[in-house]
This record gives structure tokens, C-alpha cells and sequence, in this order.
């Protein structure tokens, strides 16, 4: 499962690089539903810690306008 949440993870981040974390959380609450929640939080939150946002946005940025020369 937890897998899974941080494929949707990676997935809003690619989708809406420049949106803070918690505009991001709202539309993943509307997609998954109350049950889930408190658990993707904890997901998102721990993945935050181990790649901040920004860091992120980097590295999806760089992935998709390939490699700087």
C-alpha cells in the first residue's frame, strides 16, 4: 500500500511541480477518501523529510527537459 501512495506521490508532484504540499493533499483527499487520509498524510510527510519539496521539483524539472548541458 504504501508503495501505491507514494506512486501518487510522485505522480501529483510531476502533475503540479510548483503547488505546496497542501493544495496537493486536498485534491489526493477528494481522490482517496477520508479512510485513507491520515495514512497518506503520514506517507507524504515522511517522503518529505527524505526529499524536501523542492529538491523534488528539481529533479522532476530536470527529468522531463532532459539533461542541462
Amino acid at each position: 500500500h504504501f508503495v501505491l501512495e507514494l506512486a501518487l506521490a510522485e505522480f501529483f508532484l510531476q502533475r503540479y511541480p510548483r503547488e505546496s504540499p497542501g493544495p496537493m493533499r486536498e485534491r489526493v483527499f477528494g481522490l482517496i477518501g477520508k479512510e485513507n487520509l491520515p495514512k497518506w498524510i503520514k506517507a507524504a510527510s515522511l517522503q518529505n523529510l527524505v526529499f524536501p519539496y523542492d529538491n523534488m521539483d528539481k529533479i522532476v524539472r530536470r527529468d522531463r527537459e532532459g539533461p542541462v548541458k
